[in-house]
Parts: structure tokens; C-alpha cells; sequence
């Protein structure tokens, strides 16, 4: 219902939201739903329960930092946004939503919101999704030199992994 408010209210700047389940772009390295202004994906929202996402009295910072869940969560969010060389993303368990973008001089961090519920009254849920789709549409594509695209030449499907390099330090 409420991606359906928002369709309504950013119709006239020819934004539309899709669930990628169950479409044509199912397995294409997208999050659960998107934002499109005409073809192009201009914003992805990753959805998870809210007992995935439990988040109490502890800052946003903390709670990605210290929660495994959280931390695979927001790197599920961080790859998608990478791979489709976008610049804005959101991670949503429908009560809480947090808003990314990716920033350092070479994108290759994430800075991520304060927690929004969604009975927040300034601004209202509806009203910060619309800004950071508004900030999307304005500017989304965000290029990264470090992913190469490669043509599937065959008639057989390719399966891609993904490899997460881990700094010595990490467990």
C-alpha cells in the first residue's frame, strides 16, 4: 500500500516502484523493489523482516556495526547499489527504514541515515521517500571502475558468486 502512495504522488515525475520478484527482472542483481524513471533503475530498497532487523535504542551506526544480520543486510544493500552503479539505496523493515548513499573518493563507502519509523511525523515516511527518489532522479548513476561487464557470448546461463575480500583484522 504504501509503494502504491507513492506511485501516486511521484507519477508526474514518471517514477514508478516495482517488486523485482516475479518479473522479467528477476535474478538481475536488484534489490527486493526499485525505483524506475523510465527504463533506468534509479534507486534500490532492500526489505527484510523486522525481526531481521530488530533495532532498539542504539544508533544506526551501532546497530550495523554490532548486528550480524544488519551487517549482512546492509552489505546485500551496498552490493546492489555497486553493482548498478547507483548512488542512493534504502534498507526498509517496513516499522524502520534507514537511507544510504554511497560516498568517499572513491564510493567505496556507505553513509547510511539516522532510523525513520514509519509513524514519524518530521518528515513523514511518504515525504523522505519521496526526497531521496526526488535526489535519485536528479542524479543516480554513480560509475564504478572496478566492475567489468562481461558479454555472455553462449546460449548457456552464467552463474555468478560474489567474493568479499575481508582485511586481515576481520573475523
Amino acid at each position: 500500500m504504501f509503494f502504491l502512495n507513492l506511485n501516486v504522488a511521484l507519477k508526474s515525475d514518471g517514477i514508478m516502484f516495482r517488486s523485482t520478484s516475479g518479473s522479467d527482472m528477476e535474478g538481475s542483481d536488484l534489490s527486493d523493489f526499485v525505483a524506475k524513471k523510465d527504463d533506468d533503475t534509479i534507486l534500490t530498497i532492500e526489505v527484510k523482516k523486522k525481526t531481521v532487523l530488530p533495532i532498539g535504542n542504539e544508533s544506526s551506526v551501532e546497530f550495523f556495526q554490532k548486528n550480524s544480520k544488519a551487517k549482512c543486510t546492509m552489505s546485500q544493500a551496498f552490493c546492489y547499489m555497486i553493482e548498478n552503479s547507483l548512488l542512493y539505496g534504502i534498507i526498509s523493515s517496513y516499522d524502520h527504514n534507514w537511507f544510504l548513499q554511497r560516498g568517499g573518493n572513491n564510493h567505496n563507502q556507505i553513509l547510511v541515515s539516522e532510523t525513520l519509523s514509519f509513524n514519524n511525523n518530521n518528515p513523514t515516511m511518504l515525504k523522505a521517500y519521496a526526497y531521496i527518489v526526488l535526489r535519485a532522479k536528479q542524479g543516480h548513476y554513480l560509475p564504478n571502475p572496478n566492475i567489468v561487464s562481461v558479454p555472455n557470448t553462449t546460449s548457456e546461463p552464467r552463474y555468478f558468486t560474489r567474493l568479499v575480500k575481508r582485511n586481515q583484522n576481520q573475523q
